[in-house]
């Protein structure tokens, strides 16, 4: 049988490698008529209507007693319910900037570049939190019970503390109220360099934390005065300079990688370990994007299959990586009423009432959307056709 297009492998020397998926995956068989079939990528459909608000900045499912989501679009903070309605919450000013959201059951705290805010479920009210000597916040996370967040404050503070705040990881106090409470003295530095924080993820109990140029990984340890200490084997000198590019799943974490020697590959976890995953044709396409620290990364599970998907904002271009086949495809979306390629229009997304549901981000603006992914079909959620493309490999026979 002849391989036809197993992957999307568009090499710089096309003699080499010239397959291209683009709305297709892989999906191998066991035992059937033939080794692998193409499967159609999921289209998008309106799940809410949320306004004229803005684009997505970022999506959350909480752990509250209702694990509702909450999206921020625009400058709003707003709960989207089961009945696909939308509820604003608060309005958090509109910086422009991502969005980094995580709560612990009973607040809902949002990094948004410029302010660290807390939001009580409880109350429905919102406050912004002044952590000491800690400005510029662009991530936070939680973890056994405590809130942690990096920030880009460049700054040295005065004295023998010369240490960078943006080398610093903050950590709030413990318990439900904890979040609201960051104490001047609750913070740690990278040690393996001195590049900046750029990106946080959270994997089983471990806290990853990235530079431009490395990354450590920290446990759990009793002493409440400092309680994450670095894992060992769990440090490298491979950063990221694309922090939204930050994903996890299952345990593993996913990353577009920098370091003093290059950048512009894509990892995955291996234990505690960086391995490599992207190709050297995808490497090649990344190559050509001319600003690649604006890329987003998110994953999701469906019929088995897991996937890491990696959008360029400034390259326009979306790749994704099908975790389980271990081969990558594209995604993209077509400009309404005209034949143009662009990125994969979501570009955020959260599980959420047994549903994939993705914050609309495309080219064109519109209403600020809620999608959600839905097999079968060939129209998007406004009636635009999802135009699928298998292109082979380069076939040659005894010349």
């Amino acid at each position: 049988m002849i391989p036809f297009a197993e992957q999307s492998n568009q090499h710089r020397s096309r003699d080499e490698g010239s397959s291209y998926l683009d709305n297709f995956y892989k999906e191998t068989v066991k035992g059937g008529k033939y080794p692998f079939v193409l499967i159609a990528s999921p289209v998008t459909k309106t799940w809410a209507n949320l306004g004229s608000y803005g684009q997505c900045r970022g999506l959350h499912t909480t752990a509250n007693a209702s694990n509702s989501p909450f999206g921020v679009y625009g400058s709003k903070l707003i709960e989207i319910l089961s009945d696909g309605t939308g509820v604003v919450r608060a309005d958090i000013g509109n910086q422009g900037s991502f969005v980094s959201m995580a709560d612990n059951g009973y607040y809902l705290m949002i990094a948004d570049g410029v302010n660290l805010w807390s939001y009580s479920f409880a109350t429905s009210t919102l406050q912004e939190v002044n952590p000491a000597d800690f400005t510029a916040p662009t991530f936070v996370k939680y973890l056994k019970q405590r809130f942690i967040a990096i920030n880009a404050d460049s700054t040295r503070l005065s004295g023998s503390n010369q240490v960078p705040n943006s080398n610093k990881i903050y950590f709030s106090e413990v318990g439900p109220e904890g979040g609201n409470t960051w104490p001047s003295l609750n913070f740690f530095s990278s040690e393996s360099t001195a590049d900046a924080n750029t990106g946080m993820a959270i994997a089983g109990n471990a806290l990853w934390v990235f530079g431009t140029q490395s990354y450590e990984v920290y446990g759990l340890q009793a002493d409440p005065n400092n309680p994450y200490t670095p894992i060992g084997g769990g440090a490298s000198e491979l950063g990221c300079s694309a922090p939204f590019s930050v994903a996890t799943i299952g345990g593993q974490v996913f990353w577009l990688g920098s370091s003093r020697s290059g950048k512009n590959q894509v990892f995955m976890s291996n234990g505690y370990s960086p391995e490599p995953i992207s190709t050297h044709a995808i490497e090649y396409q990344l190559g050509e994007i001319e600003d690649t620290s604006d890329a987003i990364g998110w994953t999701y599970q469906q019929e088995g299959h897991i996937f890491y998907v990696l959008t360029f904002v400034t390259g326009n271009k979306t790749f994704v990586y099908d975790v389980t086949e271990g081969v990558w495809h594209n995604r993209s979306t077509r400009r309404k009423l005209v034949n143009i390629v662009d990125r994969w229009a979501p570009t955020f997304s959260c599980f959420a009432y047994e549903r994939v549901l993705v914050g609309f981000n495309n080219q064109e603006g519109g209403d600020s959307l809620v999608l959600q992914l839905s097999l079968g079909g060939g129209t998007d959620w406004d009636g635009r056709p999802v135009v699928r493309t298998a292109q082979g490999v380069h076939l040659w026979d005894d010349l």
